[in-house]
């Protein structure tokens, strides 16, 4: 996998059952059939990703609604959508 950056293009796996819990999401990757689990932190990312974005569109929108800095923003979304794309949750182009 390449690295990901600011501009890389996130997109869901279609591979992924969904099921929503209150404010949190269980799913499972029918090609590993391994289960996941995101928290309501993580349900906001999948939400946006209904169409594309790269991370930086997900880091403006995520830095509007909390009080974080750009940074910090920035090195928490690409953390965590490394760690989605290592588990084929999402896919990165």
């Amino acid at each position: 996998m390449s690295k990901i950056s600011l501009q890389s293009m996130v997109t869901r796996n279609n591979d992924i059952v969904v099921g929503i819990i209150d404010e949190e999401i269980a799913m499972m990757n029918l090609e590993t059939r391994e289960l996941y689990h995101l928290n309501s932190s993580g349900k906001q990312i999948w939400d946006l990703l209904d169409r594309p974005q790269t991370i930086d569109d997900l880091c403006k929108v995520l830095g509007a609604r909390y009080e974080v800095t750009s940074e910090a923003c920035e090195k928490d979304i690409l953390r965590f959508v490394e760690e989605l794309a290592a588990q084929r949750i999402v896919l990165v182009g």
